[in-house]
């Protein structure tokens, strides 16, 4: 295999060569806020997040957002105050919608966002307006809400909720630090506010329209849509309080938890054979995940295909099953598992798809009479394996469940996990990070002690869970739906290894992750790509995410170590322990070349590799660079490591504790 030495840098750094949209921090009096696009980000009040983003969207009958093209922008910059003004379009095969839109900054700290715009031919959308989404943080706060019957009093809930907490808002209002208070008004629809925890959005959003209102909805050039959203603020900012460690990461060797087990994908595409296979078996996978659907005519073949990758890796198989309508659907399958003699390891059970998919669907969790059926049938087998559920889609599924989950027949549940639900810029994505802990805990007060398997975790979505048609096939411009360019990237290999930091600490038993092989894998395929003016990759190469796990294989049984981060935006880090060694994988977010700082603690002989656009090319080539030999010793002053990372750069930091 070669990998040409002249790949984009932006490739290697996030999977496409384009620059990253400009941003510039514009302030209104004691607010403060980020532009990017025409998106606020980080709205803060002194020290205090008041909005984690704010921007208007556009969303078609499969709840796909169209992203916007600018015809006119136009930014004045007043120092204490500003002034934004621009025209925007948002055009699909479907979809042409264009607005004009204006944000106003005071020196008072208001905030006015308005926008006025039609449709250019019918078409059927399921959103169109404002977003806000409110930070994480606000979680447990008391809010004070304006509806059109009034005002009520309630509380952002701390575990994630099912359902809307609050609806038909005019305006919402809620502390702002222990002296200060935000208020959010909205005009042109009523809006209410959804948890999206509950897709590892780090958010709580507020939108219109009300989601009981029936969609898709035909919107014609007569259509005309007038939004507003105005923030004020009150009271006295904080500023300048401590925000707890000083160094990037920091890492307390008392704090300690089981490594969970690890296990991929089998995916569709068959493992390498030679140096690439035994790439795959110093992974030392778990389990190998497949997905079946029953009532498809080709479950026998990619079960059988899974079945022999599992026996070249010597795993066991999971399998996640949607039954058949036909009642002997069950004894099908564990016939077919039998023939085979794979060691299955769980069952997840999944009712049939119920056609036409009506919202809110049901058949996406498991129900008592499927698990019952399934289990029933793996005895009457002799087929030893853990029995379980949960939902085929993402944890909001699992969260709406409860009426009729049975998780006293469940031996184990689970739920999957991508980055890219409601957003895929880069920022959004590592924004998802820091949501991805709390599906684990509040899953945990649904199921209790049972095991918690997550996964597949993944960039992108499988399928469409709230679709309300089959998405178009790929154009020759572009990647099927589920294909993430980034796969390639070291963005995706940072990403990767703070989902495990933060799914670990916060107790999952067990996780999956991507496929082995392919454009949603850890290694490229040997032959027969296509479209690579789309997916870079060369034959057999092994992405940077694949070192993650590489590296994480001589851990297997071990311990992760508790790892704080002064801002999880610019810098993610797991560490991992097993006996006295200790291996520390940071991953960098930040777009240009930046230091940082890691608390070790009491750490001796310590050696550092990179992985990073220098030595990508290296790592493609090598399944052992993070692994094999020992890096560059360092120092670590005072316990403290200081580190250059280039751009979306990955640290393998090895160590002994000292004794």
């Amino acid at each position: 295999m070669s990998v040409p030495s002249a790949i984009p840098a932006a490739v290697i750094r996030y999977g496409v060569d384009v620059a990253l949209p400009a941003r510039q921090t514009l302030t209104a009096g004691p607010v403060t806020a980020v532009l990017e696009n025409a998106d606020l980000r980080y709205v803060y009040f002194g020290d205090t997040q008041l909005v984690l983003r704010l921007y208007m969207a556009v969303r078609d009958r499969n709840w796909s957002t169209i992203p916007a093209t600018f015809t006119d922008f136009r930014i004045e910059n007043r120092g204490d105050a500003f002034s934004v003004h621009f025209s925007a379009e948002h055009i699909s095969a479907d979809v042409d919608f264009a607005w004009s839109g204006s944000i106003e900054g005071s020196t008072d700290g208001t905030i006015i966002y308005r926008m006025d715009g039609a449709p250019r031919k019918i078409f059927l959308k399921n959103r169109i307006g404002f977003c806000v989404l409110h930070p994480m943080s606000v979680a447990g706060l008391p809010a004070t809400v304006v509806t059109p019957e009034g005002t009520q009093e309630g509380e952002f809930p701390v575990n994630i909720a099912p359902d809307q907490p609050f609806i038909d808002m005019i305006s919402i209002s809620h502390p702002a630090g222990p002296d200060g208070r935000v208020t959010i008004e909205f005009e042109g629809d009523l809006f209410e506010v959804e948890d999206q925890r509950n897709w590892t959005d780090a958010s709580f959003k507020t939108y219109g329209t009300p989601l009981r209102y029936p969609y898709p909805v035909e919107v014609t050039p007569e259509t005309r849509i007038t939004q507003s959203i105005t923030i004020t603020v009150s009271g006295q900012p904080v500023i300048g309080a401590s925000g707890g460690t000083t160094a990037d990461a920091t890492l307390d060797l008392n704090d300690r938890k089981p490594l969970p087990p690890i296990g991929f994908g089998a995916g569709k595409k068959s493992l390498p054979t030679g140096a690439g296979l035994e790439s795959f078996k110093a992974l030392k996978a778990a389990h190998l995940w497949i997905d079946l659907d029953l009532s498809d005519d080709g479950w026998r073949e990619r079960l059988s295909n899974a079945a022999a990758s599992a026996t070249e890796l010597g795993v066991p198989i999971d399998l996640a099953v949607v039954a058949g309508e036909n009642e002997r659907s069950w004894d099908d399958l564990t016939a077919a598992l039998k023939e085979s003699a794979i060691r299955v390891g769980r069952l997840f059970a999944f009712p049939p798809v119920n056609y036409p998919i009506v919202f809110p669907r049901s058949d996406l969790a498991t129900h008592p009479e499927t698990v019952a059926a399934a289990r029933s049938a793996f005895e009457r087998a002799g087929i030893a394996a853990a029995i379980g559920g949960g939902t085929r889609a993402y944890f909001t599924e699992l969260n709406r469940a409860t009426g009729f989950l049975p998780v006293d027949q469940l031996d184990t549940v689970t739920y999957t996990i991508n980055a890219e639900v409601h957003a895929s810029d880069n920022l959004s994505v590592i924004e998802t990070l820091a949501a991805q802990g709390e599906t684990v805990r509040s899953a945990r007060a649904l199921v209790g002690e049972r095991e918690l398997m997550v996964g597949p975790v993944t960039l992108k979505p499988s399928y469409n869970p709230n679709a309300t048609s089959a998405p178009p096939p790929a154009g020759p411009d572009e990647l099927p739906e589920p294909v993430d360019s980034r796969q390639l990237s070291l963005l995706a290999a940072s990403w990767t290894l703070g989902s495990v930091h933060q799914l670990s600490d916060a107790g999952a038993d067990a996780l999956t992750y991507f496929d082995l092989v392919g454009w949603r894998g850890l290694r490229e395929k040997d032959a027969e790509l296509s479209r690579r003016d789309l997916f870079p990759s060369q034959p057999g190469q092994h992405f940077p995410l694949y070192h993650i796990f590489a590296a994480l294989a001589d851990f297997a049984g071990g311990e992760v170590i508790g790892v704080s981060l002064a801002d999880g935006l610019q810098t993610e880090a797991l560490a991992v322990r097993k006996g006295d060694r200790v291996r520390i994988l940071i991953g960098g977010f930040n777009e240009v070349e930046r230091q940082i700082s890691v608390s070790t603690g009491v750490l001796r002989d310590l050696s550092i590799r990179l992985l990073d656009e220098t030595t990508y090319t290296e790592a493609s080539t090598d399944s052992t660079f993070f692994t094999a030999g020992k890096g560059t010793e360092i120092e670590a002053p005072d316990g403290v490591i200081a580190l250059t990372l280039k751009p979306f750069a990955v640290a393998c930091v090895d160590g002994i504790v000292k004794t």
